[in-house]
C-alpha cells in the first residue's frame, strides 16, 4: 500500500548538515548609528534527510545581517516520490514549474547568455522541494502528482503571508517587498502582512516520445486589493490563470510554447528549434506579454523578469567547426508602455557573439562580445523622454590546465557606454590548486578602472557552495579573494572565503546606510558541510 511503501523508504536515510557564517569586517553607517537590532553576521543553517531520490526532508533557517533572530526565516518540506500511482507528494514549501513559465515558475532561471540555443524550450520540473534563502516567492502548503502511464496530474494548494506595504487610508496593497530584511522595527512592521492563497490543477499528457501537451488552471487570492496607481500595476485581489503548453518534435524540428490567460489578456511564447545536424542548431522564438498581464509567480523568457509589458523576437545559432564553436543570438524587444511617466512604447535590441576553441592541449580560449542598444528614460529640457543607451562589452579569457592539480585562468573585460560616453576595463588572474585530493585552493586578483557606475563590469566569482557572488565593480581599484575547501574521509567538509575590495582614491565606499568609512571593504565567510 501507499503507507507501507512510504514507511519502507524511510529507513537508511542519509543526513546532510550545512552551516554558514558570513561577516563583513567593516562596519557601515547603519551599524555605527545602531539602526539595526541585530549583529552584522549572516547565519545560515540547513538540514536534509534523504534516501536516494525517493524521500527528502529539509529544514533551513537564516538570519540576514542586521537581523536579531537566528531563525528570522525558516523554510521546510517533506517530499516523497515513486510511491506507486503517486509519482510525488510534498508538504511544506515548494515551487511549481509549468510550461515555459508564463503562469508559474521559479524566480531564478537562465535567460539570455552564452548558451544561445539550449535555453528554450524550458523543461519544467513540476513539483520542486524548496530549500532556498529567498524569503518570499515560493509556495507553502501541499502538492501532489499522480502518474498514469503517459498522463500526469498535479494538484497544489498554498497559503502564506508576504512582506509588503498596505496603504492605511485605502487598506490596499501598495507594494510587495521581496528583499527579506527585518533588521529594525520599521522593516518588521512590513513583515508578513499580506495574505496569499493559491490553488491549482494541471495535467500533462505525453503522446509517444515526441509530443506533449499541458493544461494549467490556478487561482491567486490576496487578502487586500492592490492599489492600482499606474497602468502596469495589478488591480483587485483575485487572479485567475488558464494556461496551455505544448512540445512537439518532428525529425530535426522541435516546436514548443505556452499561452496563458489572465484578466482578459493572453501572454504567449512560441519557439522553433532546427537541429540541422550535431554541429549546427538554430533557434527562433517570439514572445508577446501584454501590459495588463501580471503574475507574482510568473517568470517568462525575455529581456526583463516576469511576463509583462514586452514583445520580442529572439534568434540563436550554435555552430561547431574544426576551428572552434561559435554562438550567436540577436534579440529585438519592445515595451508597449515605457513607464507611468512616459506612456508610449520603447524598444531595443541585443546581439551576442561568443567563440570558444582549444588551440593547444589543456588550453581553452574564449571570446565574448555583447552589444545592446535600447531606449532609456531621461529628463530632457525639464521633460521626461527617451534616449538611446548603447552598451558594449568585450571579454577575452584564457584557461590553462598546467597539471592535474593546477589550473589558471586570465581575463580581460572591456565595457563602453554612451549617454554619457564612458568606458571601463577589468583584468584578473586566477589559480586553482588541488592538494592531495583533500584540500582545494582558489585565488583571484582583479584590477579594474571605469569612469563611473554607469560603465560598471560584473565579475562572477567562485564562492562557498550554495553562495552566488556577482559584484559590479566600478571606479578604480582592486579586489582579491581566496577560497579554500578541506575534505575529510568521514564526510566533514570545511570551506572558507576571504575577499577584499580596495579603492585607493576613495575616502568612503558606498553611500547612505551602507556607507563605509575608508577605502577597504572586506568579508570573511566560513562553512561546514557534514554528510553521514
Amino acid at each position: 500500500s501507499f503507507f507501507n511503501s512510504l514507511t519502507d523508504k524511510l529507513y537508511g536515510m542519509n543526513i546532510s548538515l550545512r552551516s554558514r557564517i558570513i561577516n563583513d569586517l567593516q562596519e557601515d553607517r547603519a551599524y555605527k548609528q545602531n539602526k539595526y537590532d541585530g549583529s552584522g553576521l549572516k547565519i545560515y543553517n540547513r538540514l536534509i534527510l534523504k534516501k536516494e531520490n525517493k524521500i527528502r526532508i529539509g529544514l533551513l533557517t537564516e538570519k540576514d545581517a542586521g537581523e536579531k533572530s537566528i531563525n528570522d526565516f525558516t523554510t521546510f518540506h517533506f517530499y516523497a516520490r515513486d510511491l506507486g500511482v503517486v509519482k510525488s507528494i510534498l508538504a511544506g514549501d515548494y515551487l511549481i514549474e509549468f510550461g515555459q513559465g508564463l503562469a508559474l515558475w521559479s524566480r531564478y532561471s537562465i535567460s539570455k547568455g552564452t548558451e544561445t540555443v539550449r535555453i528554450l524550450p524550458r523543461n519544467g520540473k513540476g513539483i520542486i522541494p524548496y530549500l532556498s534563502s529567498d524569503e518570499n516567492l515560493f509556495l507553502r502548503g501541499a502538492a501532489l502528482q499522480l502518474s498514469f502511464s503517459d498522463l500526469n496530474l498535479y494538484s497544489f494548494i498554498s497559503s502564506k503571508r508576504l512582506d509588503g506595504t498596505i496603504n492605511t487610508l485605502t487598506n490596499e496593497i501598495s507594494a510587495i517587498r521581496i528583499d527579506g530584511f527585518h533588521r529594525n522595527q520599521n522593516e518588521i512592521n512590513h513583515q508578513k502582512i499580506i495574505s496569499e492563497k493559491i490553488f491549482g490543477l494541471s495535467a500533462e499528457y505525453n503522446i509517444g516520445e515526441n509530443a506533449s501537451f499541458g493544461l494549467l488552471y490556478c487561482i491567486s487570492l490576496y487578502g487586500n486589493n492592490f492599489q492600482n496607481n499606474a497602468i502596469l500595476d495589478p488591480s483587485g485581489n483575485r487572479f485567475n490563470y488558464f494556461s496551455a503548453s505544448y512540445n512537439y518534435s518532428f525529425n530535426k524540428l522541435t516546436f514548443s510554447g505556452e499561452s496563458s490567460l489572465n484578466s482578459g489578456s493572453i501572454a504567449t511564447i512560441n519557439s522553433a528549434e532546427l537541429a540541422v545536424d550535431k554541429n549546427f542548431t538554430l533557434l527562433f522564438s517570439y514572445r508577446n506579454y501584454p501590459k495588463e498581464y501580471w503574475g507574482l509567480h510568473s517568470n517568462g523568457f525575455g529581456e526583463k523578469d516576469g511576463a509583462q509589458n514586452e514583445r520580442g523576437f529572439y534568434s540563436g545559432i550554435k555552430m561547431k567547426t574544426e576551428l572552434g564553436t561559435f554562438y550567436f543570438y540577436y534579440d529585438q524587444f519592445v515595451y508597449p508602455y515605457t513607464s507611468e511617466k512616459i506612456p508610449f512604447a520603447s524598444n531595443g535590441n541585443e546581439f551576442l557573439f561568443y567563440y570558444t576553441v582549444r588551440p593547444l592541449p589543456n588550453t581553452e580560449f574564449r571570446f565574448r562580445y555583447i552589444y545592446q542598444n535600447k531606449d532609456n528614460t531621461a529628463v530632457i529640457d525639464d521633460q521626461y523622454g527617451l534616449i538611446k543607451k548603447r552598451t558594449e562589452n568585450i571579454r577575452f579569457e584564457l584557461t590553462y590546465k598546467a597539471s592535474k592539480n593546477i589550473q589558471m585562468r586570465s581575463r580581460v573585460n572591456l565595457s563602453m557606454v554612451n549617454a554619457p560616453s564612458e568606458k571601463g576595463i577589468l583584468l584578473f588572474q586566477e589559480i586553482k590548486y588541488l592538494f592531495l585530493q583533500t584540500l582545494n585552493l582558489s585565488a583571484r586578483v582583479i584590477f579594474f578602472k571605469t569612469d563611473s557606475y554607469n560603465s560598471r563590469i560584473y565579475e562572477f566569482e567562485n564562492d562557498l557552495r550554495g553562495v552566488m557572488t556577482n559584484p559590479p565593480l566600478y571606479g578604480e581599484g582592486m579586489r582579491w579573494y581566496i577560497v579554500s575547501q578541506y575534505r575529510t574521509s568521514f564526510g566533514l567538509n570545511l570551506s572558507m572565503k576571504y575577499s577584499e575590495l580596495f579603492k585607493p582614491g576613495e575616502r568612503t565606499l558606498s553611500s547612505g546606510d551602507t556607507e563605509i568609512q575608508g577605502n577597504l571593504d572586506n568579508r570573511l565567510s566560513f562553512q561546514v558541510d557534514w554528510q553521514f
